[in-house]
């Protein structure tokens, strides 16, 4: 079923990915393990084929952008096909058509390899233009990542945990990108046949990142105990007054405490993660 909904043709490295006509939360997880799967396979070229897709909701610009993510990170040069005027504006909503080229047929994703002189580019010029993307999608990550802080803000209890989590994720998002087009930068640099080691100044800059990750992963812990205490406080005083307020008052004060203690034991389980993370 998973195929068929989102089929892959290979010729030679170069994969050919053709999406359904609707892309939403049904869907999207699907569609991103198989363009990763082709990313990892060894893609050297992936083409997305969304020229029959009519609809595509922000969980298929987020598909999107995780592929790209991974594209840039593996050096794999990913081609969007687009026909929808619909289509075109998500993508420009989310920014990705500032990031990936976009064709408006198969046929001249296709040909665009052949017209650029396909792997016949410095190795030096394509790694400056792989990093000059990984930076647009970076700051692009991050504005999307105030988007849900300032979402959670305005939405109700029950839902800013869930908030804070997607924006938290968008991070690690980042921050793993960011690791693999290093590492990928480095692995360039080896010779054939040698057995590669990490030069003394990646060590030192590894060390660098781990201590400051180390540091993040406390402050996203103690933010989290705060919030849980915050919330705990709040419902045992809501509780107190429903039990001073008496019926019918005090069956809504027993409702907000209910949310409150809910909040509380969400910031306890998101504390706890943080702080058992590896780094």
């Amino acid at each position: 079923m998973f195929d068929e909904n989102c089929p892959v043709r290979w010729t030679g490295r170069q994969a050919v990915v053709t999406l359904p006509e609707c892309i939403d939360v049904s869907n999207a997880d699907c569609i991103r393990e198989q363009l990763l799967l082709a990313i990892n396979r060894g893609a050297t070229v992936l083409i997305v084929d969304m020229a029959a897709t009519v609809s595509c909701d922000y969980s298929g610009t987020d598909t999107l952008m995780r592929a790209y993510q991974r594209a840039v990170a593996n050096g794999t040069d990913l081609r969007l096909v687009v026909v929808g005027d619909v289509v075109r504006r998500v993508l420009a909503l989310g920014g990705l058509d500032r990031l990936v080229s976009v064709y408006p047929t198969l046929e001249a994703a296709v040909a665009a390899g052949a017209e650029c002189g396909e792997g016949s580019g410095e190795p030096g010029a394509d790694r400056a233009d792989r990093t000059g993307e990984l930076l647009d999608w970076v700051v692009n990550s991050i504005f999307n990542v105030g988007v849900s802080l300032q979402a959670a803000a305005d939405q109700p209890c029950d839902l800013t945990s869930q908030c804070i989590t997607e924006a938290l994720g968008r991070l690690d998002d980042v921050v793993r990108g960011i690791r693999d087009h290093v590492f990928a930068g480095y692995g360039e640099r080896a010779q054939p046949g040698v057995a590669w080691r990490p030069p003394p100044e990646l060590d030192e800059h590894f060390a660098r990142t781990a201590s400051r990750t180390r540091l993040l992963h406390q402050r996203v812990a103690q933010t989290a105990r705060a919030v849980q205490s915050a919330a705990a406080d709040t419902a045992a005083l809501l509780g107190q007054r429903a039990d001073l307020a008496g019926q019918p008052t005090g069956e809504d004060y027993r409702t907000d405490t209910k949310r409150w203690q809910v909040i509380a034991d969400q910031a306890a389980e998101l504390a706890e993660r943080w702080e058992q993370r590896p780094t």
